[in-house]
């Protein structure tokens, strides 16, 4: 039986309730929007809707304001979720017309989103059903190359100011590994950002709907009970570094994607979250 936490992933974009008035179809679509990943897995936005129209907004209580305080982390958490929520209006024939921050005076206010039709059927092959079978953990990849395939299909997704590149050279993976590696133990010596941690490192048997379980992050159960007053006591990233370098280095068969930006201002961070979203669900 599925813990009610976790129920959000039984989905099935073939419930749309198309007799239903346009609120209850905007409510059902947004059970695809939340299915995004964010920082921590902290989930940290609040939707509002008024007539067509969805509005997205940050919830402050989850915003990482230690380790995320220009919000880069949380506009490419949103840019995800407005990718799912994209997909999933799409396929239930349905057309979304995004305005990015339309209010200065709501720093808040990310995007108003409004959503026209509902009377055709969208493609079936599309990525929806992708969205409630993706999921987030710490283990090892499957030990065989990327298909070209999808290597040349991710790559058409650049558009405007983001690029996708893929790093398959040996030298240049391990060169990757080294500074992802090195930065997580940097980021990791700093108490705040551990503390702010803590608060969403959750055991494997928790009832929460936020956080992550230990058992996603490769944790044994028992240790999952104590592990949030283990990362506020310590740098396990420092006691994990070659456990860390094999899996980036010899168990990352398929080589790294990059998703890279001409600017660093938030419009380019959501792209780069729709464009993240759009291959890991691609991969799914």
């Amino acid at each position: 039986m599925t813990k009610p936490n976790y129920s959000a992933w039984q989905l099935d974009a073939g419930d749309f309730p198309r007799q239903a008035d346009l609120a209850d179809q905007l409510k059902f679509l947004l059970k695809f929007a939340v299915l995004a990943p964010s920082g921590h897995n902290t989930q940290p936005w609040n939707f509002s809707i008024s007539g067509d129209a969805i509005s997205l907004w940050v919830n402050r209580e989850r915003s990482l304001a230690g380790s995320d305080p220009h919000r880069r982390q949380l506009m490419m958490a949103f840019g995800c979720l407005i990718e799912n929520l994209v997909i999933a209006t799409s396929h239930c024939g349905m057309e979304a017309r995004i305005d990015y921050f339309p209010d200065n005076k709501e720093p808040d206010l990310v995007a108003a989103i409004t959503v026209t039709g509902g009377d055709t059927r969208g493609n079936d092959g599309d990525l929806v059903s992708a969205i409630p079978l993706r999921h987030t953990n710490r283990g090892k990849y499957l030990d065989r190359p990327l298909p070209e395939r999808f290597l040349e299909k991710i790559k058409k997704y650049a558009a405007g100011d983001i690029a996708v590149s893929v790093v398959t050279d040996e030298a240049k993976k391990h060169r990757i590994a080294d500074i992802v590696n090195d930065a997580q133990i940097e980021i990791m010596d700093r108490p705040e950002f551990r503390e702010e941690l803590s608060h969403f490192i959750k055991s494997s048997f928790t009832k929460e709907h936020t956080g992550m379980p230990g058992f996603a992050l490769e944790i044994p159960a028992i240790i999952s009970l104590f592990a949030s007053q283990l990362i506020r006591r310590v740098n396990l990233s420092r006691k994990s570094r070659k456990k860390d370098d094999a899996l980036l280095k010899q168990h990352t068969p398929g080589g790294f994607i990059i998703i890279s930006s001409r600017k660093n201002d938030r419009l380019d961070w959501l792209a780069a979250g729709r464009t993240f979203e759009k291959i890991w669900l691609t991969a799914t």
